[in-house]
């Protein structure tokens, strides 16, 4: 019953994008949206995230970046060729282009998923990096999460949670 009613949502999404998105998004992110433009965190939200975060999770986030960065950089896998009798071998590391995180939330924040997720991503060439996580019943997620998605180089951060999230980043919507 629950792989149909996950496959019913994301059929719906991929034929009706938008319009599915904000019907799933009232029903089960309690988020009584009217327009689909509000999903989007704005530059004023993420001024306001950033003044809500303590000198010290904000230290901490920081230097988590760091380290994660740094370890990151050892991790990422390079393009190489050799040649030899006659014959070609290599490996071409191409980077994706647009990836899709998803940061749970509810009875607690994790930005540790949004570091982990965002900054291998940034490392590996990802240019286009798009953030979902469920909104509370006000259509706010969690300060630190907006931050550290700014912090770690998010082109999008979007109020949006569960398997409708997720068909919304495989499938896309305009």
């Amino acid at each position: 019953k629950v792989q149909n009613n996950v496959d019913e949502i994301i059929s719906d999404i991929r034929e009706n994008g938008d319009n599915s998105l904000v019907r799933f998004i009232r029903k089960f992110d309690d988020y009584n949206i009217k327009n689909i433009k509000k999903i989007v965190i704005t530059p004023n939200e993420i001024k306001k995230a950033y003044k809500c975060i303590d000198k010290l999770q904000l230290t901490s986030l920081k230097k988590s970046i760091k380290r994660i960065r740094d370890f990151s950089k050892k991790q990422k896998s390079s393009s190489w060729m050799s040649k030899k009798d006659g014959s070609i071998l290599g490996e071409k590391v191409t980077p994706i282009e647009t990836v899709g995180i998803y940061v749970p939330a509810g009875k607690a924040s994790y930005p540790s998923t949004v570091l982990m997720n965002t900054i291998p991503a940034k490392i590996a060439g990802c240019q286009d990096i798009v953030l979902c996580s469920p909104p509370n019943k006000n259509g706010k997620i969690a300060d630190e999460i907006i931050y550290a998605a700014q912090l770690c180089g998010c082109t999008k951060i979007l109020k949006v949670g569960g398997i409708q999230a997720i068909a919304g980043l495989t499938f896309g919507t305009k």
